[in-house]
C-alpha cells in the first residue's frame, strides 16, 4: 500500500483481506491524512493510520530507504 502513512484504515482493508501478504510504504513523520471535518473526536480517531499505530508497537519490520530519486542530489545532500 504506496503512502500508508496518509491512508485511513478503512481504505487499507481491502489490499489486507485479500492479499497473502501486505506492504505497506510511506513515512510516518511526513503528512498526516487529510481528514475533513471539524469534529475533535473524528479528527483524533482517524488522523493516526494504521501504518502509525504499527510503526509504534514496533511489531513489524521497518526499513529507512537509503536511496531516494525525486530530488535534486545537491538538495539532497543538504537535507
Amino acid at each position: 500500500i504506496d503512502e500508508a502513512a496518509q491512508a485511513l484504515e478503512v481504505s487499507c482493508f481491502a489490499a489486507i483481506f485479500r492479499g497473502k501478504r501486505v506492504v505497506l510504504a510511506g513515512d510516518h513523520c511526513q503528512l498526516p491524512p487529510t481528514i475533513k471535518s471539524r469534529h475533535s473526536e473524528v479528527q483524533r480517531e482517524l488522523g493516526k493510520t494504521l501504518f502509525e499505530r504499527l510503526m509504534q508497537r514496533g511489531e513489524i519490520v521497518s526499513r529507512m530507504l537509503e536511496s531516494q530519486y525525486r530530488m535534486h542530489q545537491d538538495i539532497s545532500d543538504w537535507a
